[in-house]
C-alpha cells in the first residue's frame, strides 16, 4: 500500500536552493540531511524531475582569488616657511646635482625595498594560497569521508524504514489474521458448543437406549425361555404324535384283520353286531382323536414358526440396536 510524501515540491526547491548556496551539488541524502525525512531514492526521483522543469537552480563554482594589495609609501607634501623657501631657493642650485644625486639613491633603494616587499608580499600570498588549496583539499576530503559516513547512515535508516514499513504492513496483516482467527474460534466455540449440546442429546439417547436395549434383553431372555419351553413343547408333542401314528397303524393293521375277521365270519355277524358297532365306535373315537391330534400338531407347528419369526425380528432389532449404539 503506497504512503503519503511526508514532503512537498517547495520543500525540495527550499532545500536545494540552500544546498545550492552552500556551493555543494544538491543530491538525495543532501535533501534528507537538510529535510530530516523523505527517502533518499524518492527524493533524488523529485529532484531530478524538479530539475528538468527548471525550477532547481545551477551550482556556481567560486574560485579563490588572493589580491594582493600593494601599498606604497605616501609622500607628504607641506608647505615650508618663507625664511627656509628662501634659503632653500637660495642653495637649491647648489644642491640640485647632489641632491639629484641622493634622490637617486633614494629612488634606486626604495625601488629596491618595494621590489623586495612585494617578492615578499607575493611569497607569502603564495603559501597562503597553497595552504588554502590544502585545508579545502583536505576539507573536501573530510566533506567526502563526512558524506560517506552520512550516506551510508541513511542508506541504514531506508533499510530500517523499510524494515519498520514491512513489520507495521506485517503488524496490519496480523491484526486482520487475528481478527478472522478470532471470528473462526467464536465459530468454533459455537459448534463446540452446538456439538456438546448434541453430545448430550445424543448422551441421552445413548442412555435410553441402552435402557431399551437392557428391556429388549430382558425381553429377549423372557422370549428365548418361551422359546425353549415351546420347543420343549413341540418336542413333547412330536413324541405324541409320533406314539399316535404308531398306535394309528396299530389301529389300521387291527381294523385289517377285523375287517378280514368280519369278511370271514360274515355269517357270525349277527351274533358279533353288537361288538362291530362297539368297536366301530372305538375306531371313530380314534379317528376324531386323531384328528384332534393331528390339528393340535399343526397348531403347534404354526405357534413354533410364529415363535421363530418373533425371534428372528427380536435378533435382527437387538443387532440394530447395538449397531446404533
Amino acid at each position: 500500500m503506497a504512503r503519503k510524501k511526508s514532503y512537498t515540491d517547495d520543500d525540495v526547491i527550499n532545500a536545494a536552493k540552500i544546498i545550492v548556496d552552500k556551493g555543494l551539488e544538491p543530491s538525495g541524502w543532501h535533501l534528507r540531511e537538510v529535510l530530516k525525512r523523505g527517502k533518499t531514492t524518492n527524493l533524488k526521483i523529485d529532484l531530478d524531475r524538479l530539475r528538468e522543469e527548471g525550477k532547481i537552480p545551477e551550482v556556481v563554482e567560486k574560485k579563490i582569488e588572493v589580491s594582493i594589495n600593494l601599498q606604497s609609501g605616501n609622500q607628504v607634501h607641506t608647505e615650508l616657511p618663507v625664511e627656509i623657501q628662501d634659503t632653500f631657493n637660495r642653495l637649491e642650485t647648489e644642491f640640485s646635482d647632489a641632491l639629484k644625486d641622493v634622490m637617486v639613491k633614494m629612488n634606486s633603494a626604495a625601488y629596491r625595498h618595494h621590489e623586495q616587499l612585494v617578492r615578499t608580499r607575493l611569497k607569502y600570498a603564495e603559501n597562503a594560497t597553497e595552504a588554502a588549496i590544502a585545508a579545502k583539499t583536505i576539507a573536501e576530503e573530510a566533506a567526502i569521508e563526512i558524506e560517506n559516513r552520512v550516506r551510508i547512515q541513511v542508506e541504514e535508516g531506508e533499510i530500517q524504514e523499510d524494515t519498520i514499513e514491512e513489520l507495521e504492513d506485517r503488524l496490519e496483516e496480523l491484526g486482520n489474521e487475528k481478527i478472522d482467527w478470532n471470528a473462526t474460534n467464536r465459530q468454533l466455540q459455537e459448534k463446540n458448543l452446538l456439538l456438546s449440546e448434541h453430545l448430550d442429546t445424543e448422551i441421552k439417547s445413548y442412555q435410553a437406549l441402552m435402557e431399551k436395549l437392557s428391556s429388549s434383553q430382558e425381553a429377549y431372555i423372557v422370549l428365548d425361555t418361551q422359546s425353549k419351553v415351546t420347543l420343549s413343547e413341540i418336542e413333547i408333542l412330536r413324541d405324541q404324535l409320533s406314539d399316535l401314528t404308531v398306535n394309528f397303524d396299530f389301529i389300521k393293521e387291527k381294523l385289517v384283520a377285523e375287517t378280514t375277521e368280519l369278511k370271514s365270519v360274515n355269517k357270525s355277524l349277527e351274533k358279533i353286531e353288537n361288538q362291530n358297532t362297539a368297536l366301530r365306535k372305538e375306531h371313530e373315537e380314534m379317528l376324531v382323536s386323531l384328528r384332534i391330534t393331528e390339528n393340535k400338531l399343526k397348531a403347534s407347528e404354526e405357534q413354533v414358526a410364529e415363535l421363530l419369526v418373533k425371534n428372528s425380528a427380536i435378533q435382527m432389532r437387538l443387532s440394530q440396536q447395538q449397531m446404533e449404539a
